[in-house]
């Protein structure tokens, strides 16, 4: 699959992307306080019982940070066994002194990260070719869906029909991706996939048309109200475009943590970004 050509359904929690726990408490703690005023570096400091001055030598990197706050950071960051786990070991590499060290860190790192996690390989490639399988997936995920699927396809913008929906959710119960509990009840087998290397680019680059095509419908059937379509024409060069991408990188980070903030999700969203040239590069001059 080529590096751009990727698709991310419900994924992990934001701090298995970091190797620096510090990078990951500002990055949360920016995101938070753009819908959380009161969640200031002060507030923190007053959870964690600690002078606020301290907490700033601290993400200064001029103090570490002692493992017995690692308990009141994870209930506060929202970080679950795994993720708390993970976020102690990202101090325990922090405080690596030897290469030895670092790379048994690493390891246990790469480990926990890859726990609880389910990857999409080419076996199960067909996932990709619907839109509607992610987004009936995406809804049992929400709970509470029993039958044969046939009713969630009405739930769907545009609505999928019910012979479509139940091929779906048969689909995603072949695939391991969707189980049913005792009571009967659809939920997803893990809470996050990760797309694999091994799905063929045609089918990815078939899902991103469809995904496409919804936000081509969506213009002129989603109230204005309910969705964002925007689009900005920018000159930049090579290094702009590289930024740009990782501002995109990190778009799609900061809708992830959102979504799995979210305790309780009503609806589901399909988040697009496209930045491609509507202009061939101007040639340079050889002196």
């Amino acid at each position: 699959m080529a590096p751009s050509d990727r698709v991310d359904f419900f994924v992990m929690h934001p701090v298995y992307s970091h190797l620096d726990w510090r990078s990951f408490l500002r990055e949360t703690h920016e995101e938070r306080r753009t819908h959380e005023s009161s969640f200031t570096w002060k507030h923190v400091a007053e959870v964690l019982g600690m002078d606020p001055a301290q907490l700033a030598r601290i993400l200064r990197g001029s103090a570490p940070l002692p493992f017995r706050y690692v308990p009141a950071l994870s209930r506060l960051f929202d970080l679950d066994r795994r993720a708390s786990a993970y976020f102690e070991e990202l101090l325990r590499l922090d405080r690596a002194h030897t290469e030895d060290e670092r790379i048994r860190c690493r390891a246990r790192l790469s480990a926990l990260r890859g726990v609880a996690t389910q990857k999409i390989g080419g076996t199960q490639a067909e996932f990709y070719t619907s839109w509607h399988h992610c987004a009936l997936r995406a809804l049992v995920g929400m709970g509470g869906h029993r039958g044969d699927g046939g009713a969630l396809g009405a739930l769907c913008q545009p609505e999928v029909a019910p012979e479509d929906a139940r091929h779906s959710v048969e689909l995603l119960i072949e695939l391991g991706l969707v189980e049913r509990d005792r009571d009967g009840s659809l939920r997803p087998t893990e809470a996050h996939l990760v797309a694999g290397s091994d799905i063929p680019v045609q089918v990815v680059r078939g899902f991103h048309r469809q995904a496409i095509d919804l936000a081509r419908s969506a213009l002129e059937t989603i109230p204005p109200h309910e969705r964002e379509i925007s689009a900005v024409t920018a000159s930049l060069d090579a290094a702009g475009f590289s930024a740009a991408r990782e501002l995109a990188r990190q778009l799609r980070q900061k809708v992830q943590s959102l979504a799995h903030r979210t305790s309780t999700p009503d609806r589901i969203y399909q988040l697009g970004i496209q930045i491609f040239p509507v202009a061939a590069p101007l040639a340079t001059e050889t002196p």
